[in-house]
């Protein structure tokens, strides 16, 4: 009679089960260019990785790959060498790529559906 209870009572406490959580890899790879103290062109290569929780957010992801990759190669063109080439700075870059990709989704469909952004390789040269 206790279980029946308690697994009464935890399933009414469950509305809905946890949505699914999703790694949609950006593909093609981004490599983009950034200028060298010397004045010569380094590059960047990244393969990132967006993270969302449902099948509507994945979706909507796969739907506006083009803005996602525009929004990345963007913000890592805007950097200098002295950041891009930082290690401790790769997280800032990847926090501000999730804060401008959840701005762009909130403008396209009202809602941040990004939880987060992961860089699989990160290379410069």
């Amino acid at each position: 009679m206790f279980l029946w209870v308690m697994t009464q009572s935890f399933a009414s406490n469950q509305s809905k089960p946890p949505e699914e959580t999703f790694y949609i890899q950006v593909e093609p790879f981004i490599v983009t260019n950034y200028l060298k103290k010397d004045g010569r062109f380094g590059f960047i290569n990244v393969e990132p990785s967006i993270v969302v929780k449902g099948q509507e957010a994945k979706t909507l992801v796969n739907d506006n790959m083009p803005m996602i990759m525009d929004s990345i190669i963007f913000l890592l063109s805007s950097y200098d060498e002295a950041t891009l080439t930082d290690f401790t700075q790769r997280d800032n870059i990847r926090n501000q790529a999730k804060q401008n990709l959840q701005a762009l989704f909130t403008k396209e469909v009202g809602k941040p559906i990004v939880d987060n952004v992961l860089f699989i390789k990160y290379i410069t040269q």
